[in-house]
């Protein structure tokens, strides 16, 4: 992780309007700051006192600026370094300051200024362009006119004021007359809470992981919820099934902080209208459990457990509609297709998964037959999950419902492009199900091909969606592609399961009973040199393997049983002999796509087409079509938000097919309705072809997208992603062994568009390759 200067304001400036909440109070830094940490609250310690309330109010510090650039320069006079308190900057004309605050927060900006003139408006981001996001946002263009409070001026941009902010812009259209600023901050809001969990390891990318997790979740503990997602895009509130990895990265990090069980009870009923949602919840209360050793919530919400496995059978009897399974294609598309098969398998055996630890669990509070019975009739037919695909075999391998684990982690966890879902919430199951075969360095390589990469390109905190061939054409700090889920949010709390796996997989620690009282201690891991400290009701729990020697600190009334021989340690200080190292399976290898792309072409391509599929090309947005026998084009119809703009437009045409082809148009994303950055087609082929996807912009929209071909009807990855953005015209060529299935992606600057699809004659030459073009 890149090294940031956390620029702490001590206290807000004499002149400063009062804060929307409190200043920072009730604890101290403690010891030096970890400047590899994102959170600049790292070392803060609160007092007990402002730890024990579930609605604990907010408290509030600054950021100065670690980075600026002033366009034009000699429109903005400088006192001094804006990461230094006090610092006024006067403003003698139109141009921009841009700022950088080294680490995603969550807040707005402020300044003090006795005599603002002109049009002024201050704009942030997540990323290195300012912000848009969809309707329904109460600013879905993250800029406005800040708001006076005395001589402070404060940008407001929804009802709470805070976004997720990392860069931030002064934008000054007009200034009839020179006037001075100072003190230009981000205030940001902080829940008060301990990091009680820690994990280090030696690695940068291992460590960088862990803490960008662990802030992320911190980022997201609101007054009354813990939420799961930073910026304000009209979705901004505790998703039920997001919360299941945010909790558990949060109990490893912060340990069962009272909100976490308020959070839990206040999601009981609500399951966001997704199905899989209701059993997640079940999930998170039993990991409640497990880490806080409060068997009375257990006890108390037997009567909802119950309720919500009978309302799976509901749902696997077909009578109800799932609403959402993931992301990725292989999961439905986000809203595009969330009762496919795939998904109706993986709810399936989620539900057995589910039903499956219920009834391990009733032993903590000595048994209920009614609930045992309903978790009884889940099992009951649970079908073998061998032979599904990734997500849903994942499932069935987590509730034991797989004969050969081994062969199905050879068909699906040894293959670096299988492995990687287009969702980090997925991925993490996907590593749960690596650990369960014993894939610990494919896991590991999954880990920093998906959040190493994302810290690769300045993440601070993890985003919603990411795929790792993503860093093939993005730069640090770049706006990210969107997709089927909607705009890309860069601080999604359910990318942090990584903090939960390092914790049960590389240091080695999971309860097995209620409040640590029994855990498992992993004297197997392969991680050499790995420390940390895990939370418990009775104390930490301390642990160190290095040399050969596992060290281990157990609290009074823990006891650990170790993984190698179901040897029980009880409390007290252990210097453990480890076994002889295994050669741990390598987790890495290049990624190798079933197909190429072929040089592109541009508009004045010439040549033999078999057919050719003009997008929108009649008056009335209809497609032309022209295809030989065999060949069918799908629109993919069944969902609205699968459904693209059609815009009929007079294409440059290429000088092969246009003759015949008439009039073209394009397909295009729908900026900025809600999910409907996206659109998809399926193309089936009965053989080979040769595929041209012909983009243009003649409009000079500034049309950008990310192109992905996935196999049908697998819906696997046959190419690397690619970046169009061109607005002359390009043709991207690529062998196509069957049929297919295209996705556009735009960018929140920009609609994404298809002109047509193209269809030639295939060479004998179509080898796999393992680079983007």
């Amino acid at each position: 992780m890149s090294m940031f200067r956390h620029c702490l304001l001590d206290c807000l400036p004499p002149d400063a309007a009062p804060p929307v909440y409190p200043w920072l109070h009730g604890g101290r830094f403690v010891g030096a700051p970890d400047f590899s940490f994102p959170d600049p609250l790292q070392s803060y310690v609160w007092d007990a006192a402002h730890l024990t309330d579930p609605l604990e109010p907010l408290q509030s510090y600054a950021l100065l600026p670690v980075a600026w650039d002033a366009v034009p320069v000699e429109s903005f006079a400088l006192s001094g370094a804006l990461d230094r308190p006090g610092t006024a900057v006067t403003v003698r004309g139109s141009g921009e300051l841009q700022l950088d605050f080294g680490v995603e927060s969550a807040g707005w900006v402020e300044f003090e200024s006795d005599d603002l003139s002109g049009d002024v408006e201050v704009a942030i981001s997540e990323y290195n362009r300012p912000a848009a996001v969809n309707l329904g946002a109460q600013n879905p263009v993250k800029s406005a006119r800040p708001e006076r409070h005395g001589s402070t001026w404060r940008l407001r941009l929804n009802r709470e004021y805070y976004e997720g902010v990392r860069f931030a812009w002064l934008r000054v259209r007009d200034c009839p007359s020179p006037w001075t600023l100072r003190n230009l901050r981000l205030v940001c809001q902080a829940k008060p809470l301990n990091y009680e969990g820690a994990f280090r390891s030696g690695d940068a990318v291992l460590d960088g992981v862990y803490a960008a997790s662990a802030y992320a979740v911190r980022l997201n503990f609101l007054r009354d919820q813990i939420g799961a997602i930073l910026m304000e895009r009209s979705d901004r509130h505790s998703w039920t099934g997001d919360a299941l990895v945010t909790h558990a990265a949060a109990l490893a990090v912060f340990g069962a902080h009272p909100l976490i069980l308020h959070n839990t009870r206040r999601m009981r009923d609500d399951i966001n209208g997704i199905e899989g949602y209701s059993l997640y919840w079940i999930h998170l209360l039993l990991d409640l459990v497990l880490y806080s050793g409060d068997t009375g919530v257990w006890q108390q919400e037997l009567p909802v457990v119950r309720a919500k496995l009978a309302r799976a059978r509901e749902v696997i009897d077909g009578r109800l509609a799932l609403g959402f399974c993931g992301h990725d294609d292989r999961t439905g598309a986000a809203f595009e297709e969330p009762d496919c098969d795939g998904n109706r398998s993986f709810f399936r055996f989620l539900a057995a998964r589910t039903a499956r630890r219920v009834e391990a669990a009733l032993a903590w509070n000595g048994g209920c037959a009614e609930t045992a019975l309903v978790a009884r009739a889940l099992l009951a037919d649970a079908p073998a999950g061998d032979d599904e695909e990734i997500h849903a075999g994942n499932e069935a391998l987590l509730g034991g419902f797989v004969a050969d684990p081994a062969a199905f982690a050879q068909r699906h966890f040894h293959d670096p492009v299988r492995r990687a879902s287009y969702s980090p919430f997925n991925a993490y199951f996907l590593l749960e199900g690596m650990a369960a075969c014993g894939c610990y360095g494919e896991a590991e390589q999954a880990i920093r091909d998906i959040w190493g990469g994302m810290l690769s390109l300045g993440a601070t905190t993890f985003w919603e969606s990411f795929h790792p061939a993503w860093g093939d054409f993005l730069r640090p700090n770049d706006t990210p592609p969107n997709g089927p889920h909607g705009y890309t949010s860069l601080c999604h709390p359910w990318s942090s399961g990584p903090a939960a796996w390092l914790r049960d997989h590389a240091l080695g620690v999971r309860p097995l009973a209620p409040g640590f009282a029994e855990f498992r201690l992993d004297d197997t891991s392969q991680v050499e040199g790995v420390s940390g400290r895990v939370p418990t009701p009775r104390g930490p729990i301390d642990v160190e393997r290095c040399n050969g020697h596992l060290k281990v600190s157990i609290p009074e009334g823990l006891r650990a049983r170790l993984a190698s021989n179901d040897h029980i340690i009880e409390s007290g200080q252990h210097r453990l002999a480890l076994p002889p190292a295994r050669r741990l399976s390598s987790g890495f290898s290049p990624p190798v796509y079933p197909t190429r792309w072929l040089p592109d072409t541009g508009p004045d391509f010439v040549g033999d087409l078999a057919g050719w599929i003009a997008l929108a090309g009649n008056a009335d947005g209809s497609d032309l079509l022209s295809l030989p026998e065999g060949v069918r084009f799908d629109p993919r119809d069944y969902c609205v938000h699968g459904q693209p703009r059609r815009l009929h437009l007079a294409v440059p045409g290429l000088a092969g097919w246009r003759a015949d082809a008439g009039p073209a148009g394009a397909w295009t994303t729908r900026n900025p309705e809600v999910v409907a950055q996206s659109f998809a087609f399926n193309v089936h082929l009965p053989g080979g072809f040769h595929v041209g996807l012909y983009f243009a912009d003649p409009q000079g929209r500034g049309w950008r997208q990310t192109v992905d071909v996935l196999r049908l009807p697998s819906l696997d990855l046959l190419l690397p992603t690619r970046l169009v953005e061109e607005e002359a015209g390009r043709v991207l060529w690529f062998a196509a062994p069957g049929s297919f299935r295209v996705r556009i992606c735009n960018f929140s600057d920009a609609d994404g568009a298809l002109s047509a699809i193209l269809l030639a004659a295939a060479s004998p030459d179509s080898a796999a390759c393992s680079t983007n073009l």
